[in-house]
């Protein structure tokens, strides 16, 4: 049991992970088009 609840808590944290750094590239993308304007 104890493995499963490590797993779910690895794939939640996995996703934090990745969704911010989706984010974090896209408020990059947003600030570059700014600049470019």
């Amino acid at each position: 049991m104890w493995a499963v609840r490590y797993y779910v808590l690895f794939v939640i944290m996995m996703e934090k992970t990745i969704c911010m750094f989706f984010f974090s590239a896209q408020q990059r993308e947003i600030a570059g088009r700014q600049q470019a304007l």
